[in-house]
């Protein structure tokens, strides 16, 4: 019979953080999201073999030190102020990417509370478009934290080139000019517009974290999606208020409502 491992079990195993490497017996299965456990910490499976008779256990006081980031200390312990970054790298809780991380997380909380109201209204097409972005906010976190490259950006069937058209010309796209959102267009459209600006929220919390004056911007790849996130959310906007009605025309620009 083949040795299941759960995603709790290691959280358990690793409590004290988790190893660069973990041996396993011949035969053992990993959860799904044991695997995806796995793969956000960085940590590299290894089947035991002839020459290696370590059981499944939790890691040993020297595997199980951490690692400064900055300063490149060895710890014994995870000081309560300090975070994982990757695997056991750590970095103090203000670190700009913990930020962005958490300025993402609130993104998808935004999303979800938007489809709420949208499943409450009836609008399912509205619900299922911020699923769409709901996925993608996924597909951020996993890229940063294993510093893998995004997949290409489609959202409602439009690339980042068509998102960024229709935000900016929503006239030609949608017969509404833009507007400023007000409580009369009801709560759904209160609703997306916090996700617009949690978009760009999260966008200006990655421009911290990822320009490196020295460097550049070290992923432009997360900087496109996100500034195309809020344009996503404006364009939902617009076909709301196509619906809705727009109250109040206040003849803004597009650079002063999009982003380029």
């Amino acid at each position: 019979m083949p040795n299941f491992l759960t995603e709790a079990e290691l959280r358990e195993m690793f409590k004290e953080g988790p190893p660069e490497k973990m041996v396993v017996k011949p035969g053992t299965v990993l959860t799904p999201s044991a695997q995806q456990y796995i793969k956000v910490m960085g940590i590299e499976l290894v089947e035991e073999s002839e020459d290696i008779k370590s059981p499944v256990s939790p890691p040993s006081n020297r595997e199980a030190r951490f690692q400064e980031l900055d300063t490149g200390a060895i710890l014994e312990q995870k000081p309560e102020h300090f975070t994982h970054l990757k695997g056991k790298v750590l970095v103090p809780k203000t670190h700009p990417r913990i930020y962005f991380r958490g300025s993402l997380d609130q993104l998808e909380a935004f999303i979800i509370s938007a489809q709420v109201v949208a499943k409450e209204e009836g609008r399912k097409e509205f619900y299922e478009w911020l699923e769409e972005m709901l996925k993608f906010c996924g597909a951020i976190f996993r890229a940063e934290v294993l510093e893998e490259t995004l997949p290409p950006l489609t959202l409602f069937g439009l690339n980042p080139d068509e998102l960024r058209a229709h935000s900016h010309h929503p006239d030609k796209h949608y017969g509404v000019k833009h507007f400023k959102p007000s409580a009369a267009q009801g709560k759904l459209m209160c609703a997306l517009n916090l996700v617009r600006v949690m978009a760009r929220e999260t966008e200006l919390k990655a421009m911290a974290a990822f320009w490196k004056a020295e460097k550049g911007m070290e992923r432009e790849d997360i900087l496109l999606v996100l500034n195309r996130m809020s344009s996503a959310a404006y364009i939902l906007m617009c076909r709301l208020a196509k619906n809705v009605g727009v109250p109040e025309i206040i003849g803004l620009t597009p650079p002063n409502w999009t982003r380029n």
